[in-house]
Parts: C-alpha cells; structure tokens; sequence
C-alpha cells in the first residue's frame, strides 16, 4: 500500500509539474513547432529576401498562443511571426490514417472535419491567403517548406524570457503585419469622435468580405471580434486558417453581408447608433 500510494503521489506530482510548466510557456515548446516537411520551397526573390532579412536581424517576443499557432511580436512592435503547431498536425495525421471498419469511417471524417483547423489542410488555407488573398490578410511572407536561402537563426523570447534560436530554414512559419484588432479599433475611433474615419473602417470591412467572395475564397470560421483588424483604416483578415476555394463564394450577396456582420452590428448598437445605422444602411443599399 506504502509503493502503491508513492506511486500515486508521484504521478500526482508530475501531473501537477507539467501543468505548471504548460501554464507558465503556454504550452510553447520548439518540439511543438519542428516541421516535418521534406519539400523544398521556392525561395524568395533578392528584393524580398532583403526585407525579409531586414525583419529577422531583431528579436521576437511571445505575444500570444491560438488554436493554430505561437505568435511572436518583434522588438519594433510592427510584425507578427507565426510559428505553426505541428503536434497538432502530426496527431491528426495518424488519426486520418487509422485503418477502420467502414461503419466507423463517418465518424472519423465528421471528427476530422471539425478540426481541419489542426490539420493538414490549415496549410492549403495559409497558402490561399498568401497566393490569392495576401494585401487584405496582412501577410509578408509564408515559409512552408524547408528552403537554404536564410543560412540564419532567429532569436525568439518566451514567456519565461529565455532566448531559443529557430533556425529559419527549416522552420515553417508565417509573417504578418501587425494589426490593430476590430473593436479596439472602433473603441478609438468612438472616443475621439471620428466618425468618418469610422465610417471608412465599416466601408473597409463590407470591401473585404465582397473582394475576398468575389476571389472564390470561403471562410469558414469569420469572427470579426478576433480576425478582423486594421491597418490604418484598411480591413484585414488576420486569420490563416479558415480559408477555401468554392465557386459559390463568388456571388456574395445582402444576405450573406449581413450574416457575417451581425454580430458586429449588434455591438456597435451598444457603442454608437450613428455607425450602427450606416453599416445597416451599406448593407441594404448593397
């Protein structure tokens, strides 16, 4: 009984200590993001590649951790790297390649489904936005398969402040511009009064979502109050990893426009009724 309850207590413990740990990186580790990836990338040109290095001579700090990625801030405060959560791919992977009776395959699939964000296919996403979608996602560059062309190390901080050096050639990541989020954006804008600022912002977003459907790009999970931001008063859609190709997508229509702003017209009626009634309006004169 002794040995049994040590080896309970001991379970305990590390139970306990892997929690704290996980609690106090969230849950960032370099294992997390190590890239499988065998393939090789097509490298960037010498002009982009120039601003490209111009970015990595600064360090990153930890700013945040998503359902897809670890973000890092850059010392100067106006980029973001993405560096994507690999165990989460590696999981689903196996998961989609568990050989099942035929009976149980739906299930699998439906499960599947609902966390195509955590698989293979957020890759396919990333790369829409970058290829076809890449002024209004705020992107700068997508590094999704191994290349030579950095020969260099960037220097991130975690949350620990301990220094890790990601060696950028065979790492995968993806770097944004970094964005004021949507309703702190409005909050400003409210306080100082401005409302055409505001109402060019509102503009913005209706052009977004209509440009992007007009592009056949769907995007299955549109939170404004997360996924949306601004640079200066220009709309864009932060997020990676939602995004497909349907030919459906290219008709947007009142509709549509006032599904996927509902929510926010919901919040800007609690803020100020003046841009809550012109954002109703720009959808109905849609």
């Amino acid at each position: 009984m002794k040995l049994l309850l040590k080896i309970v207590l001991g379970l305990l413990l590390f139970v306990a200590l892997e929690r704290f740990c996980h609690t106090q990186t969230r849950g960032f580790s370099l294992l997390k993001i190590a890239s499988d990836s065998a393939l090789a990338d097509e490298e960037p040109s010498l002009e982009q590649k120039a601003e490209l290095d111009a970015i990595f001579n600064q360090s990153f700090f930890f700013l945040n951790s998503g359902g897809q990625c670890y973000a890092f801030l850059s010392e100067d405060g106006k980029t973001i790297i993405k560096f994507f959560k690999q165990h989460h791919i590696r999981i689903w992977n196996r998961l989609s390649n568990i050989p099942l009776p035929q009976l149980f395959k739906p299930y699998l699939n439906q499960l599947l489904d609902k966390k195509k964000h955590q698989s293979p296919q957020f890759f396919e996403s990333c790369r829409i936005a970058y290829e076809d979608f890449k002024e209004r996602s705020g992107l700068i560059y997508l590094h999704i398969h191994k290349t030579q062309c950095f020969k260099k190390k960037l220097q991130i901080i975690d949350t620990l402040g301990i220094a890790h050096h990601i060696d950028l050639d065979s790492t995968d990541f993806a770097l944004q511009k970094r964005v004021e989020l949507c309703h702190s954006k409005f909050k400003t804008l409210i306080q100082k009064n401005d409302i055409p600022a505001a109402r060019q912002c509102i503009d913005s977003i209706r052009d977004l979502i209509v440009e992007r459907s007009q592009k056949g790009i769907v995007d299955r999970d549109f939170n404004m109050r997360t996924n949306i931001g601004f640079l200066g008063n220009q709309a864009i859609e932060i997020d990676l990893g939602s995004f497909t190709k349907e030919e459906k997508g290219k008709n947007p229509d009142r509709e549509d426009l006032r599904k996927r702003t509902q929510k926010f017209h919901k919040w800007l009626s609690k803020h100020n009724q003046t841009l809550s009634q012109y954002l109703a309006e720009q959808i109905e004169h849609f």
